[in-house]
């Protein structure tokens, strides 16, 4: 059974961009899609200064659901590293065959969350900007 608060990915699996995010948040749940309010529209002005059409992304975050905290998924202690509880585990192997099904190889990860999910690395800010091969 799904979350109550579940939010699906939005866009098509042909899209040339993925773009992940943490989780959703209450606009997010509220329109029941990814990216939504002002944290979309922040993604759309960035998207539009990088020239890139919101038609070709597909949107999708690593955590789906918002029924509990991100530290109850994934939690960072700066001491110890990442943490994963086997709910959190669920949802990166869902986001990796999620991932899988689509065709875009140009992955964008939104926050420290999504890129130790998708590429095992910590520390967003010391690879902004950076290409990192599978």
């Amino acid at each position: 059974m799904r979350a109550a608060t579940y939010v699906p990915p939005f866009g098509s699996k042909d899209a040339t961009y993925i773009v992940v995010g943490e989780q959703p948040g209450r606009i997010e749940i509220l329109s029941g899609r990814p990216f939504a309010g002002p944290s979309g529209n922040e993604l759309d002005d960035n998207l539009r200064m990088a020239g890139i059409n919101k038609a070709d992304c597909y949107f999708t975050n690593v955590i789906k659901d918002a029924d509990h905290i991100i530290d109850h998924y994934i939690a960072f202690n700066p001491r110890k590293g990442p943490s994963i509880t086997e709910a959190g585990q669920k949802y990166i192997n869902e986001l990796a065959t999620e991932i899988d099904s689509c065709s875009g190889k140009i992955i964008i990860a939104m926050g420290n969350i999504a890129l130790f999910a998708l590429a095992d690395r910590t520390g967003v800010t010391k690879w902004r900007g950076s290409v990192i091969d599978p």
